[in-house]
C-alpha cells in the first residue's frame, strides 16, 4: 500500500474545520491522551525531530511535507509539526500516510 497523499490533502481541509488539528509543542504535550498521530515536516531540525521521537514515542509519527506545505494546507506559519486528535477522520488520514511513518510506536495509539 503506497502513501495516498492526494486523498490525505483533501481531508486536511475537513480536519481543520472539525478542529482535530493541534499545533504548538506545549498544547500537543498537554493533549497526549487525545492524539491519533503526529505529522512532522521534512525540514524540521534534527534536534527537534529527536525530541519529538523521544517525547511522543507512544504515538505514530509521520514525516511528510515541508513547513511551507503545512502553511498551505493548515494556514499555520512556521509550523514544523502538528498532531491530530483521535477521530475517524484522523484514522483515515493516518491510513493514507502510514507508509511515511518514521517510528514504531511503543504501543499503537
Amino acid at each position: 500500500m503506497a502513501v495516498d497523499i492526494e486523498h490525505a490533502i483533501k481531508l486536511f481541509n475537513f480536519a481543520n474545520r472539525s478542529r482535530i488539528v493541534i499545533t504548538g509543542r506545549e498544547r500537543i504535550a498537554r493533549s497526549k491522551h487525545k492524539l491519533q498521530f503526529i505529522l512532522v515536516s521534512t525540514d524540521i531540525a534534527e534536534n527537534s525531530l529527536e525530541n519529538i521521537l523521544r517525547d511522543f514515542s507512544h504515538y505514530p509519527i509521520v514525516q511528510l511535507f515541508t513547513s511551507e506545505e503545512f502553511e498551505d494546507f493548515f494556514t499555520y506559519k512556521n509550523c514544523k509539526f502538528i498532531a491530530f486528535e483521535k477521530s475517524d477522520l484522523a484514522i483515515q488520514i493516518y491510513k493514507d500516510l502510514k507508509e511515511a511513518r518514521i517510528n514504531k510506536p511503543e504501543k499503537e495509539a
